[in-house]
């Protein structure tokens, strides 16, 4: 798994084993059979079919699981299952809508 922590300022794709620590001031989407494990901090997450992501840092709006594996243990404005094969596991201690879980 790849390890960056960096600023990217518009949108990024996903598309090999990640972990970001950095920030993302645009859209994050993570291609099919891509694993993100995001530390850091992105505006909105996009989650493919076949895709995986490990939210432990904050995404400031939605995230959108659209067929794939979604955990939050962090900070996620809003989330969403987009598809009836998508995985939403919120953990304990996640703060989703300002709620902590």
């Amino acid at each position: 798994m790849e390890w960056r922590n960096d600023k990217v300022e518009g949108a990024m794709r996903v598309e090999t084993d990640l972990e970001f620590a950095g920030l993302v001031a645009g859209p994050v989407t993570v291609a099919s059979g891509a694993t993100l494990h995001l530390t850091g901090m992105a505006a909105s997450l996009w989650v493919e079919p076949g895709a995986t992501a490990v939210v432990r840092g904050t995404v400031t709006d939605a995230a959108l699981n659209a067929g794939g594996h979604l955990e939050i243990y962090g900070t996620v404005g809003s989330t969403r299952d987009v598809a009836a094969s998508a995985l939403t596991q919120i953990m304990p201690g996640a703060i989703v809508d300002g709620i902590r879980k």
